[in-house]
């Protein structure tokens, strides 16, 4: 809502003026304001994917066997299981450097 708030209605009303139709509307206005909105949006659902572990937890706990085993997962079987809190710190140092080249992408691809 606050990325269709930020877009002027001049714009709306200039294309208008112009005989820009509700479709060229949306395409051209609607959606180039809304790019960044998208962007922050689709970087908080990529770490909130890659951090998937309550859920998964809860319901099978990796099972059966590794078939729904996360790198979050993962981690906290061999952290808490194995006693191997070296390998788990591991493991969450490459899902931080996984997440943060992901961002970055989206960043450089939506927001600037």
């Amino acid at each position: 809502m606050a990325g269709l708030q930020g877009i002027l209605p001049t714009y709306y009303e200039a294309a208008k003026i112009d005989g820009a139709g509700s479709w060229a509307l949306f395409r051209h206005i609607t959606l180039p304001g809304l790019k960044k909105a998208f962007g922050v949006a689709l970087i908080l659902r990529a770490i909130d994917a890659f951090n998937s572990f309550d859920t998964i937890f809860v319901m099978t706990k990796g099972g059966p066997g590794t078939a729904t085993q996360t790198l979050p997962l993962l981690g906290w079987k061999i952290g808490f299981y194995y006693f191997d809190l070296g390998k788990a710190a591991a493991i969450g140092v490459i899902l931080l450097f996984m997440t943060m080249i992901l961002s970055m992408f989206f960043l450089k691809r939506f927001v600037e």
